[in-house]
C-alpha cells in the first residue's frame, strides 16, 4: 500500500466499530472475515477489491480476525456510498471523521476510479447512524 497511515491508523479506528450485518442487503462477496454486500450499480470486481483491501488492512492491524466485518456498497448518482456496520455501544466514543475522510479518499483514488465516497456508519440492518460526506484531501499530505 502506498500510504502506511491507511494501513494502520484507519484500521485501528474503523475495525474497532465494525460488527456483522444480519440479513441480505445485496449480492455478497467476501475475503476471510470481511463481507462486502453490493448493489447492482457496483461491480463484483469492485466489491471484491474492497473486501481484499479491508481484509489485508484488518489482518495487519488486528490479531482477532474472527469477528465478521460487514460493508455495503452502493452508488447515489456519481458518488459511492461506503456503508459499514458498527457497534452502537462504541459509538459513544468520539468519531474521528478525519480518519474516515482519509479512508474515503484512499478508496476513491485506489478502488473507485476517483469517484467521491461518502461513508455511512450503520446498525446491523444497514440503517444509517452517522454520515461522513466526502471531502477531497491530498493523501500525500496525510501523515
Amino acid at each position: 500500500m502506498k500510504n502506511s497511515f491507511v494501513n494502520t491508523g484507519i484500521a485501528a479506528v474503523i475495525f474497532m466499530f465494525l460488527l456483522p450485518a444480519c440479513s441480505d442487503y445485496g449480492k455478497k462477496t467476501s475475503k476471510g472475515h470481511v463481507d462486502v454486500y453490493y448493489k447492482e450499480e457496483i461491480s463484483k470486481e469492485t466489491a471484491q477489491k474492497t473486501a481484499d483491501f479491508l481484509y489485508e488492512v484488518d489482518k495487519d492491524a488486528n490479531n482477532d480476525t474472527t469477528i465478521t466485518k460487514s460493508i455495503q456498497l452502493l452508488t447515489k448518482q456519481d458518488t459511492v456510498c461506503f456503508r459499514m456496520v458498527v457497534d452502537q455501544k462504541k459509538m459513544t466514543l468520539k468519531i474521528n471523521e478525519g480518519v474516515f475522510s482519509t479512508l474515503a479518499n484512499y478508496l476513491s483514488d485506489s478502488l473507485y476510479n476517483h469517484a467521491p465516497v461518502n461513508i455511512e456508519l450503520t446498525d446491523n440492518h444497514f440503517k444509517t447512524i452517522h454520515s461522513i460526506p466526502y471531502n477531497k484531501i491530498d493523501l500525500n499530505q496525510v501523515q
